[in-house]
């Protein structure tokens, strides 16, 4: 939902909002953690010791 689309051309005007998907998959992220919930759209590597 976040992700669609990256920019939109329209007329000759055009808007672009990549930078802003960034921002908010950040602020998305630090409310996850401030509320103890899970970053389900996180893309973060994962490590497991066996």
């Amino acid at each position: 939902m976040i992700q669609n689309p990256s920019s939109v051309s329209e007329s000759g005007f055009s808007v672009s909002w990549s930078n802003h998907v960034d921002s908010l998959m950040k602020l998305y992220s630090w409310l996850c953690k401030q509320y103890g919930l899970k970053d389900e759209l996180g893309n973060k590597p994962k490590v497991t010791f066996l």
